[in-house]
């Protein structure tokens, strides 16, 4: 049995343990505390082989504990390094025996320095002696008679400090002999005698350890005894016994040392998981062979499949010998399903369902980002919208498709080697061919045969040029088409022209323009083309202007200004 050392916090009190100690206020506590919220017989500590166990002597005082345990039986172990706070006094416990020594060594030398300040020569003389008073001649009769009542009185004064039941319950402890299940009703008779005590005579029963001890014995007998039951009553093994087996295991890894000691059907627990692991093996390679030929509605049972095996203990999965057989048949599904969906775009595209057609495409792309499949999608909108190029409707969905097809953008990882964007742009070098090519009338009146010329350079957007006469606006207005970075000659009739400009990126046709984006300006200066002749011939009027310094001087108006 190991000492344990209590230390005061914030004193130099130190406090050595050897077996059991009552703590509190009382004169005749073990160790003895003051402060405020310190009562007679507060706690005792109780030592069971190497392990301390605090017990509250029912003092109706909190006890404050840190870093303690709750054992199984309910009783509360001391943990090394743990804090016991009474009333306001903390106290720090250790069972290092290094610092117990190093108490105990102090403990000695303050002793025998209180015995050489108290003790006088004299007082020290080897012939004084407990009644011997050599200072005075007394009979030698009276001095033996007064030592005799001195002995009888301390007697008495021990023997009368204890009741007569801490007497007779320490002589029943003393006759618990060799713990079995059998002694359960006369160890829990001398708990129960043991707890009717007061404060004061628990304290004072000597062998408690040796009931604690019994007591513990007795409970990791039953606890013991009721494992083994359970293993009995598992009969033969099968796959429904999987839940009651690891019940058991977790019942086993819960137990402390003592407990197991008594365990005698660990071994038989063993070979049942052994013979569960055999069983639930071969079941899940049965089932993964009993899959047959793989088809689209081959999913569920695939997934249930793979969650058996997820779910399945690590010894098991190690010795699944078709794991392999399994994986392959979930790769075959999800090339059937790929080439599902592919089919299932394509016959979208040929009955011209463009809503549902580029819905699915965008779904085909996101699930298989890393198929090689994936830019034949966008190859399908190009072919199927080509056909289909002059109806402005069908440009229109075109057009869609083109901003819809762009979000695939993200998609275009590094291990796609740039083959979605190349689609993207593919589709919007495409969609360039059909729009109208520059210096195109869209739209106009008395502009052939002019005799001036208007020069157009533009910039880095298409756009829309509107000139309309500002004496003849419904004879005398024209639309007409400047690609991006290409420059347009229209022949214009002379006079006054109000100049406006339309700008985008993605033509929607005459209606729309530019879709939302449009970007709608009015030049702030009018365009004047006057005709001059030179003698009976006429001199043509040319006019050349820049878009972006234009629109650096035009007001920006909206669609219905236009």
């Amino acid at each position: 049995m190991s000492k344990a050392l209590l230390t005061e916090i914030g004193s130099k009190n130190a406090f050595v343990l050897d077996g059991k100690a009552s703590i509190g206020s009382g004169h005749d506590d073990d160790i003895v505390l003051t402060g405020e919220g310190i009562v007679p017989h507060h706690v005792a500590l109780i030592s069971i082989g190497d392990r301390w166990y605090v017990s509250d002597l029912r003092s109706g005082d909190t006890i404050g504990i840190d870093n303690c345990l709750t054992t199984p039986d309910g009783k509360l172990e001391l943990q090394d390094n743990c804090t016991l706070t009474l009333g306001k006094v903390q106290l720090r416990f250790t069972t290092d025996q290094a610092q117990v020594a190093q108490a105990l060594k102090a403990r000695d030398a303050q002793t025998k320095l209180r015995e050489q300040k108290t003790v006088s020569p004299a007082e020290a003389a080897p012939e004084k002696t407990g009644c011997k008073t050599p200072r005075k001649s007394r009979n030698i009769a009276i001095a033996a008679g007064a030592c005799l009542l001195l002995l009888v009185i301390a007697l008495v004064a021990i023997n009368g400090s204890k009741s007569g039941d801490v007497r007779r319950l320490e002589k029943e402890i003393d006759q618990i002999g060799e713990v079995s299940p059998a002694s359960e009703a006369q160890i829990d008779q001398l708990m129960d005698d043991f707890n009717q005590l007061s404060d004061s005579e628990r304290a004072q029963v000597e062998n408690a350890d040796a009931l604690a001890e019994a007591e513990a014995q007795l409970r990791a007998m039953q606890e013991a005894g009721q494992f083994d039951r359970g293993v009995e009553a598992l009969g033969a093994v099968s796959l429904d016994s999987a839940e009651d087996i690891s019940a058991l295991r977790a019942r086993y890894d819960a137990m402390d040392d003592l407990a197991r000691s008594y365990v005698t059907a660990e071994g038989k627990l063993s070979q049942a998981e052994a013979e569960l692991q055999n069983m639930a093996t071969a079941e899940l390679d049965r089932q993964i062979l009993a899959l047959g030929d793989v088809n689209l509605d081959s999913k569920e049972s695939l997934d249930a499949l793979r969650a058996a095996y997820d779910e399945a203990d690590p010894a098991v999965q190690k010795l699944v010998s078709n794991l392999s057989v399994l994986e392959e048949a979930e790769a075959t599904w999800r090339k059937l399903k790929e080439s599902h969906d592919f089919d299932e775009i394509e016959r979208l595209y040929k009955a011209r369902e463009w809503e549902n057609a580029i819905s699915a495409s965008l779904a085909y792309l996101e699930e298989y980002a890393f198929s090689d499949r994936r830019t034949d999608v966008e190859t399908i909108v190009i072919d199927a919208h080509i056909n289909y190029s002059k109806d402005l409707e069908r440009q229109k969905k075109f057009e869609e498709a083109v901003k819809l097809l762009q979000s695939a953008k993200d998609l275009a990882l590094p291990s796609d080697n740039g083959k979605t964007q190349n689609a993207i742009d593919a589709l919007q070098s495409t969609l360039k061919k059909m729009w109208p090519a520059t210096g195109s009338v869209l739209k106009g009146y008395g502009c052939t045969g002019g005799y001036c010329k208007f020069i157009v350079n533009n910039g880095n957007s298409d756009v829309v040029i509107k000139l309309q006469n500002r004496d003849d606006p419904d004879n005398k207005t024209v639309y007409f088409y400047v690609r991006a970075n290409e420059t347009a000659t229209i022949n214009m009739k002379n006079g006054e022209y109000y100049f406006k400009i339309a700008a985008g990126d993605v033509w929607y046709g005459l209606d729309e323009f530019f879709g939302e984006d449009t970007t709608y300006y009015k030049v702030n200066a009018i365009l004047d083309f006057a005709i001059s002749y030179s003698g009976n011939y006429v001199t043509y009027h040319i006019l050349t202007v820049s878009v972006d310094k234009a629109v650096a001087a035009s007001t920006v108006i909206d669609k219905s200004s236009f």
